[in-house]
């Protein structure tokens, strides 16, 4: 069943007297419980669509529905972690991953929620710590952690691991994977980097420049995935060539 319609959305910026399309024509559905990457050059619009999705922005034309039904942000539906953790400096650990819970849960409920989150993590250690004292890794995974805490149906991830170290990333993609499996809750991630989009996808939708010919394929490949195996080797061929 969808949980995600996106039916011939445009997105058209105004910039002095020139208007700049970034969307053009966007349809495409996501599945309850699919784990979907969206790759494409820079400036076809990944990051606008993410936008377009959690409600920060709002289309020209076409429609967004989840469930059914056009999406406010207040309903909680969806979350969405940044390319930087934007922490909250002045709270610690705990207190950034609780904060969404607040005024929605009793005090043990939250402790409870947060402290369960904080060990799916690996952050039951740092949950007293400030952010200026946690790696970028860390920071990240804070950043996660708070986005899940509110239980969503449907978590954005606009490139929240591109800036970190190839064995951090492998680590959170991992628990990542774990939470996804566990939780029963659907991803839409936007990366530049191929591997990581097969390592993780289900579906890889490849935005074309002005949204030509958007591609996507089928990422059937068993989990934990390997870049060394031949079918992986395969698909990312085939990924690379449509660009």
């Amino acid at each position: 069943m969808s949980l995600l319609e996106i039916n011939n959305v445009c997105k058209h910026f105004k910039i002095g007297n020139e208007l700049i399309s970034v969307l053009e024509d966007i349809t495409l559905t996501v599945d309850k419980g699919e784990l979907v990457c969206l790759l494409g050059v820079s400036g076809c619009g990944k990051t606008t669509l993410l936008r377009l999705i959690s409600g920060l922005e709002n289309p020209t034309s076409g429609q967004i529905l989840i469930n059914g039904s056009k999406y406010k942000i207040k309903n909680k539906t969806v979350n969405m972690v940044f390319q930087e953790p934007r922490l909250f400096p002045w709270l610690s650990v705990k207190e950034n991953i609780s904060f969404g819970l607040k005024g929605n849960y009793d005090a043990e409920l939250i402790n409870y929620k947060v402290d369960e989150m904080l060990n799916k993590l690996g952050l039951s250690s740092y949950k007293n710590e400030m952010p200026y004292k946690l790696s970028g890794g860390l920071a990240q995974r804070v950043a996660v952690a708070r986005a899940l805490v509110t239980e969503p149906e449907l978590l954005l991830l606009d490139e929240p691991f591109s800036a970190l170290d190839s064995i951090t990333k492998k680590s959170i993609i991992e628990d990542l994977l774990i939470l996804w499996k566990s939780l029963d809750f659907t991803i839409i991630h936007v990366t530049h980097n191929v591997d990581e989009a097969i390592m993780l996808a289900q579906k890889i939708i490849v935005l074309k420049y002005r949204n030509s010919d958007t591609e996507f394929f089928d990422a059937n490949l068993a989990y934990p995935r390997s870049p060394e195996s031949d079918c992986f080797k395969e698909l990312k061929s085939k990924i690379i060539k449509s660009y």
